[in-house]
């Protein structure tokens, strides 16, 4: 944390040509400059995801706030982000969540390795009858669907289906049905006109479980 921040501080000095954005997005002018700046970032997420400590790989991507996403939206920071999709559970949902965000600025890169998290977790959930392991494929499933929206808007119905029928499943756990129900709160919050059969069909099996 330290790091990222000594990093900007050099960036908002009073004689820095830097500037900050409406977002809060900290704006590199000059091709030398930003070159130097996007080297620095990339070397401190290359060294930092790969550290043999988790929580440090997570603190890693928590710290990666919106001030970074002018140099981190670029193509080689993004790469340098994917390996922690297959880390643990909490560093996977802080790399969902930090593509999805940086993907506004650089689809082109980000966009593609999501829907594979997407089918993966899908995967998991289908093969997987490990609660935990159901409940975390879950969770990382909903935050793609909240981080990038459009990408998941084909699959909605699919994934809306497949949760109701895990959810009509009395003998899931407590915290599975948790899992399933705020997963289903994000489908449909992002479903399109073409699901609203689907999402009616899915009303009455989360009112019998909220009221259980």
């Amino acid at each position: 944390a330290l790091c990222f921040k000594e990093m900007l501080s050099g960036c908002s000095g009073p004689g820095s040509p830097c500037r900050v954005d409406a977002h809060g997005v900290v704006v590199h002018p000059g091709q030398r400059h930003s070159r130097l700046v996007a080297q620095v970032l990339l070397s401190l997420i290359s060294v930092a995801v790969a550290d043999a400590e988790s929580d440090i790989r997570l603190q890693t991507l928590e710290q990666l706030s919106e001030a970074f996403d002018h140099t981190l939206a670029l193509q080689d920071c993004v790469r340098a982000v994917f390996p922690a999709l297959n880390d643990k559970h909490q560093n996977r949902l802080a790399a969902v969540r930090l593509l999805g965000r940086v993907a506004r600025r650089n689809p082109a890169c980000a966009f593609p390795v999501l829907p594979k998290v997407l089918l993966q977790c899908a995967t998991e959930l289908q093969y997987f009858h490990v609660p935990k392991k159901q409940k975390q494929a879950t969770a990382v499933l909903g935050a793609v669907v909240e981080a990038a929206p459009a990408m998941a808007r084909p699959y909605v119905a699919a994934l809306l289906a497949s949760s109701v029928e895990r959810l009509s499943d009395r003998s899931q756990p407590p915290a599975m049905v948790t899992a399933l129900l705020a997963c289903v709160g994000r489908l449909v919050r992002h479903a399109g006109d073409a699901d609203l059969g689907v999402v009616r069909a899915v009303t009455a099996t989360v009112v019998g479980h909220i009221l259980a």
